[in-house]
């Protein structure tokens, strides 16, 4: 299964700012990573959103994608979940 990086979760938020843009980058995006539920569920809120026009439900889609970033960094960036236990070459864990 393979996720959106927090690259591309950033490149969506900073799309929001045009509307009409938004929606091709987000139809995108939510076609090459259709495995990923966090991008597809905030995929149907923007859907949802260009139905209502809520400007308090755009600001629920910003506020989600600043919080999957910054999760989907911490994951990149290191932790209990990467597939390596030390990065260094020629170093066993």
């Amino acid at each position: 299964m393979t996720l959106a990086s927090h690259y591309v979760l950033e490149e969506i938020l900073n799309s929001l700012r045009d509307v009409k843009g938004a929606g091709n980058v987000l139809e995108k995006f939510c076609i090459r990573y259709s495995d990923d539920i966090e991008l597809t569920d905030i995929c149907r809120e923007f859907r949802n959103y260009l139905k209502s026009k809520d400007p308090k439900s755009l600001e629920n889609i910003e506020k989600s994608l600043k919080e999957l970033i910054n999760s989907r960094g911490r994951e990149a960036g290191g932790g209990e979940i990467l597939w390596y236990k030390d990065r260094r070459p020629g170093r066993s864990a």
